[in-house]
């Protein structure tokens, strides 16, 4: 078979072209990806009166790591972080709640967690309890936060968010911290 040259040339260009246009691609999808859902962990301050610590901006940068690897809203995790702990890396609440994300000794070892003080572990430990709280609830955050809270058997047992203060009051605090987030 005879092809022109100017089939030739064609052929070369493409070839020569296509990992460009590949790369252009892969860069494209993810960063599509990346800025919707995209939060600078400096963002924050906007939940505190004065400029925070470089150590809570560096826990700020693991958790929004963590909630993109599990495909939860980091602003969601930012928001509990600060409910629970003001992104206290050694918080530790009068029930023996552990770390940025108040890990329970029990539920750091049903999620095994090897150290809750570790601050990587703690976060991740938590994002996965929290996202596995949302699917238990068939997707309502709301109810996953009060779960997070009071128990999921607590949630279950009232079929809604239980009627304790302390619950009610939690869930609107993230819901206020995670809209100052958003904006």
């Amino acid at each position: 078979m005879y092809y022109s040259p100017l089939f030739y040339w064609s052929l070369a260009a493409f070839l020569l072209l296509l990992p460009s246009l590949i790369i252009v691609r892969e860069i494209y999808v993810k960063d599509s990806k990346f800025t919707s859902s995209f939060i600078r962990a400096d963002k924050i301050s906007v939940l505190f009166k004065k400029e925070p610590s470089q150590k809570k901006i560096e826990i700020a940068k693991i958790a929004i790591s963590l909630a993109l690897k599990y495909d939860i809203k980091p602003e969601l995790v930012l928001a509990v972080i600060y409910v629970e702990s003001k992104f206290n890396p050694k918080a530790r609440s009068h029930v023996g709640a552990i770390g940025p994300m108040q890990i329970m000794p029990k539920t750091a070892k049903f999620l095994k967690i090897e150290n809750p003080y570790d601050i990587t572990q703690n976060i991740d430990g938590g994002i996965r309890y929290l996202k596995s709280l949302i699917k238990m609830f068939k997707g309502d955050v709301v109810l996953a936060l009060a779960a997070y809270n009071a128990g999921p058997q607590a949630v279950i047992n009232y079929n809604g968010i239980p009627p304790y203060k302390e619950t009610k009051d939690y869930v609107n605090r993230i819901k206020k911290a995670y809209t100052k987030l958003k904006e």
